[in-house]
């Protein structure tokens, strides 16, 4: 399983997950309503609190407050917003240490031409 982030052109951000089989491709847009609705609705959180993700411009650590439910990693500006700023479909990476030893950093890498690999860090070893 592959993911993307992307825009449709209204303005919508949209999740792309492309479902790979031996015989086709199939293509599953889920859009920012959509996602909005998951993840305030009563779905159980599986995981929450603060961790500090790298940006892929911006290479310095931002705080960022992470909701888990089920295979999808939201994170958020700040812990009372709303509306994610993004999303994260978890399915098929790995989780590997990074060698950042001022923090208790790990990598969600995904395999794959065109993947993101997100850097992640948590303030202390008991939040990793």
């Amino acid at each position: 399983m592959e993911c993307g982030r992307g825009h449709s052109g209204r303005g919508d951000v949209y999740v792309l997950l492309l479902l790979s089989t031996k015989s086709d491709r199939n293509t599953m847009k889920i859009n920012e309503k959509h996602l909005i609705a998951f993840v305030s609705g009563s779905a159980a959180i599986d995981k929450q609190g603060f961790l500090n993700k790298r940006g892929e411009l911006n290479r310095a650590f931002q705080r960022r407050w992470f909701v888990l439910k089920g295979n999808l990693l939201f994170y958020f500006e700040r812990k009372t917003d709303a509306e994610p700023i993004g999303v994260i479909v978890i399915d098929g990476c790995s989780v590997e240490l990074t060698e950042n030893s001022d923090k208790y950093a790990f990598e969600l890498a995904f395999s794959g031409s065109g993947t993101r690999t997100y850097v992640l860090a948590a303030d202390s070893q008991v939040n990793c």
